[in-house]
Parts: C-alpha cells; structure tokens; sequence
C-alpha cells in the first residue's frame, strides 16, 4: 500500500482556442475540446460515415433522436480528435473497454494516447492527453435534491463546505471532482468513492481509493453559467489547453 497525493483547484477565465490552431501534445500537456451538439448536427452525416457497424448499431437503439444524435456527435468528434493526434483516419481507430468499461484506445501504452468523454445538455467535454486522464461535466441542477445522497459520497468536511454556500453549484463542483478522479483512475463510482477528496488544496490518501502510478490534480472550471467540470490528470502535465472544435473542417 502506498500514498497519493491529490491537488484540487478551480480555473478562472479559462480562454477557449480555435481549434484549428491546434499543434502537437506533449507529456506535460493535457488538451480538453468542447462540442456543442446543436452546432454539430450540420455534421451529422460525415461523423456517422466514420462510426463502425457496432457504433452505428448502437446508435439505432436510442428511442430519441436525440440521444441517437449525441451519440453519433460525440462518438464522431471523438474519432476525429483523435485522428489528428495519431495521424490516422479516425474510422481505423479501435476504441475498446478497458478497467471498470472505461473506453479507451486499443493498446494505449503503444499509441501514447488516453481519452476520457462526459456529456451533459448541449455540450460535450473530450480530454486527451499523453497519460491517464478523466473529465466530467454536469448541469448545475438547482432543484435536484442533492440532500438525499449528500451523505453516501461526501465527507464531513465536504458536507460543511456545500452547506456553507451556494449549495448546488459547490456540491456538483465536489461530485465532478469525484468523478473526474474515479474516471481518470480506472475506478468504478461505488468504488470508495466517498474517499476520494473533493475540496481544493492538497490530499494524501491511501492509493487504493485513488490507484495510480505518480500523483494527481484535479482542476474545476465553469463550462457556461449553467455547467460546472472537472479534470482529473496526471500532476506532470504542466500545460492546459482548452479547444473548440472547428466544424468546418476535421477539427
């Protein structure tokens, strides 16, 4: 058993870049791109030519389509994006379940390449970097009653901080902590998840509520006014990239 060290801070005023100037990712960067649905669907149909017979299968199933849409968007982007890391065409690109279902590339240890997508509203967050790395994002729901689960996933000082102020907003700041952490590591939610530290400043726990080779930090940052994310990277990325992508073109 050994210990893992945890740093959590916010990001203010992010600058969101064009994604066309996108250039290569070094270890020590991580590069986190947006997608807004809505503005997608004009590329509906050239993200659904690059999915595979199962992708599109899996597409069909959704009832709505809407959710057959986000989908197709996300899995779509994601293929693009990560063609222009490999320098491949994003259809031969074999994405495949890894610890806990987490999605990633065929044998990332060979391409140097890891993913992690979340989803909520319009907007789709895909982070990718040269090492492990988890990204959540979350409506800021100020009529969901977070009361009832506050105390299965949150410890006592974590409780004190969301009750303090501005309850909704701290407490899904705190659970995109969590889950950006638990994505990044390979974990599933019900695994420690309580364990898992979710307020800023400096953790040290034990690695099997966080298993990891090296360090971790988690930065919050707000998406628009009504969504709140987080990611979970390694602490030798030193460098933060924020990207929209470019729908007229593969980025």
């Amino acid at each position: 058993m050994g210990l893992t060290k945890v740093f959590n801070r916010t990001a203010n005023n992010i600058a969101w870049l064009n994604g066309a100037q996108f250039d290569s990712l070094t270890e020590h960067r991580a590069d986190v791109w947006r997608v807004n649905i809505n503005l997608a669907l004009v590329r509906l149909a050239d993200f659904k030519m690059i999915l595979r017979a199962d992708e599109i299968a899996r597409a069909s199933r959704y009832v709505q389509a809407k959710d057959s849409n986000r989908f197709i968007v996300s899995r779509g982007a994601l293929r693009h994006i990560l063609g222009v890391y490999l320098s491949r065409p994003p259809a031969s690109i074999e994405l495949v379940e890894g610890v806990n279902k987490k999605p990633e590339i065929y044998n990332p240890a060979n391409t140097g390449l890891y993913y992690n997508v979340s989803h909520s509203g319009d907007w789709i967050l895909i982070a990718v970097a040269r090492s492990e790395i988890g990204v959540d994002i979350e409506f800021i729901n100020p009529v969901f009653d977070f009361n009832d689960v506050m105390s299965d996933i949150f410890m006592p000082g974590e409780l004190a901080f969301v009750n303090e102020l501005d309850p909704a907003e701290r407490f899904f700041t705190l659970w995109t902590r969590k889950e950006a952490l638990a994505k990044a590591t390979g974990q599933g939610l019900d695994e420690n998840f309580m364990s898992i530290p979710a307020l800023d400043g400096e953790h040290t726990i034990d690695d099997t509520d966080a298993p990891s080779v090296g360090n971790w930090q988690v930065t919050s940052f707000d998406m628009d006014q009504h969504h709140i994310a987080s990611l979970a990277c390694n602490l030798d990325v030193s460098e933060t990239r924020f990207w929209n992508i470019n729908f007229n073109k593969a980025r």
